[in-house]
């Protein structure tokens, strides 16, 4: 029983990932696909990243050009319920910035 709700579980975070990455390609009509496809760090890798630096949930994703430089921008609702937004370089995978709830009050 508790291998089946590990394995539930799993299913359903990778299905979200996975619905998330439709998402994110629906959700930018001006986004070419060409761009997303030549990109060295897909969305999944981003969202690791991302939650490599933050410990939380994913919330939102989106790749956006900033000064000709494509970027993953992931939004995530930490552990302790801040919300956090970063940026991420997708060709280095670098953290270009990261961002708490505090941080945009300030």
């Amino acid at each position: 029983m508790k291998h089946l709700k590990k394995t539930l579980a799993t299913t359903i975070i990778t299905g979200g990932l996975i619905g998330m990455a439709s998402f994110a390609i629906a959700d930018k009509d001006d986004m070419d696909y060409q761009q997303l496809t030549d990109t060295n760090i897909q969305l999944i890798d981003a969202i690791g990243i991302a939650n490599n630096a933050v410990s939380g949930q994913v919330v939102e994703a989106e790749l956006e050009e900033e000064k000709g430089q494509l970027v993953w921008e992931i939004e995530i609702l930490g552990d302790s319920n801040e919300s956090f937004e970063l940026e991420i370089d997708a060709n280095s995978g670098e953290i270009l910035s990261q961002e708490g709830e505090d941080d945009k009050k300030a």
